[in-house]
């Protein structure tokens, strides 16, 4: 399947905080709901059609500001440019190479009304880094011991740390592993930072899009009652009761349903299934090795603030211990030292293996090096050449002789 994505992001001077700090979730789902549902039910009750009208209106003014924050205003766009020696410049989409720290299942940590996200999320620490390397107790400017030796270790650190672009406007924080690792049983708790990457889920789309049209409807209703009570005076008491129970009844059932047909973020609509995601072991070993692709941003939606991949468009599983790539990190459970970033930028700059990535997904300066030729009719076989392939044709028509 391909990958899907309902969100988009937006240049720093297009953002607004608007409901940041109330806690977002809350925020449209309370007043998609509220707002559309008892706003229209009780205006309508006041005012008749005419009230009716008004409050669907009100109410659909309300929702689609708040949907339009959710789905292109909350997350600012970052450089999504790699300029590190491990790659050449891919203007689409943003390469991150790390282990798998965590997983976040559609719905956790959000009870309702937060789950109107459902979202499905990882956890990536940057390669080659140990879960170990920054100290529990380190204060956050330190560069030895603090975030900073991830951050700035050249390679995929650097899409933890918080961009200039993006400064002043939120308190910034990492997202961490959510799990916590130990040298031993009883032993120092590390929570090391670690980068976000999201898949997402269709419900905020489906809810917005729905109540829209809801609201919309409703407020037709109301307009057509009035003037049907200017034409027949006679319907207007019946449309008086009637027509805003008829009309939250609608905008009601139209949320609910939308909510509970909305699809779930699912990591296999970007090539890699649930089931087949291996996390970081307690002890700080283990963790599926992933190369992910999407967009890089800022997420500004929380009351506070950070970095992520959102949405991912691709992720594949790498092997990073096959053959000569056995020094790339003999021991995780030891600190990151200088030789293993050394190891690692080598290993990256010879691997290439987010321009590779690109090549076979047509996803940047290259889309026209795998994608065109799988256009081809003599490669499009499923089976194998020689049983459903066929051979090229001359473009040059037989002579006749």
């Amino acid at each position: 399947m391909a990958f899907v994505q309902y969100t988009h992001c937006v240049k720093r001077d297009e953002w607004a905080s608007m409901t940041a700090q109330l806690g977002w979730g809350i925020a449209v789902a309370a007043g998609t709901i509220l707002v559309g549902t008892i706003g229209t039910l009780l205006a309508g009750l006041a005012g008749g059609p005419a009230g009716t009208a008004v409050g669907a209106i009100t109410a659909y003014t309300v929702v689609d500001r708040i949907c339009k924050f959710m789905l292109g205003g909350k997350l600012i766009c970052l450089r999504n440019r790699l300029d590190h020696d491990h790659a050449p410049p891919i203007d689409y989409y943003a390469c991150v190479i790390g282990r798998v720290a965590a997983l976040e299942e559609v719905g956790f940590n959000k009870p309702p009304p937060k789950n109107i996200d459902n979202d499905y999320s990882i956890n990536i620490l940057p390669a080659p880094h140990s879960v170990f390397d920054v100290e529990p107790d380190a204060a956050p400017g330190d560069p030895v011991n603090g975030p900073a030796v991830i951050e700035d270790d050249g390679l995929f650190g650097f899409y933890l740390k918080q961009q200039p672009s993006t400064r002043g406007l939120l308190p910034f924080a990492h997202r961490d592993t959510n799990n916590v690792y130990r040298h031993a049983p009883g032993g120092k708790e590390y929570k090391p930072p670690a980068l976000h990457c999201e898949f997402e889920g269709s419900r905020i789309y489906d809810v917005c899009l729905a109540t829209r049209v809801a609201l919309a409807v409703s407020a037709g209703l109301g307009i057509a009652a009035l003037i049907g009570c200017l034409i027949f005076p006679p319907i207007c008491l019946l449309a008086w009761w009637v027509l805003p129970v008829v009309a939250g009844a609608i905008v009601a059932a139209t949320i609910a349903l939308s909510w509970a047909l909305a699809s779930g973020g699912d990591p296999a609509d970007a090539g890699l299934p649930e089931g087949e995601i291996e996390i970081i072991r307690e002890d700080g070993t283990g963790g599926d090795y992933v190369l992910v692709r999407g967009d890089w941003v800022w997420d500004g939606g929380h009351g506070e603030s950070w970095n992520e991949i959102h949405p991912v468009v691709s992720v594949q599983k790498i092997f990073p211990y096959a053959g000569a790539d056995a020094v790339f990190k003999p021991d995780e459970t030891k600190k990151t030292t200088a030789q293993d970033i050394e190891n690692a930028r080598r290993i990256f700059r010879l691997k290439t293996w987010c321009l590779y990535s690109d090549q076979g997904m047509g996803l940047g300066v290259s889309v026209g090096i795998v994608g065109t030729t799988q256009q081809k009719l003599e490669d499009q076989w499923e089976i194998h050449p020689d049983v459903d392939g066929c051979e090229p044709q001359d473009s040059k028509p037989t002579p006749v002789r």
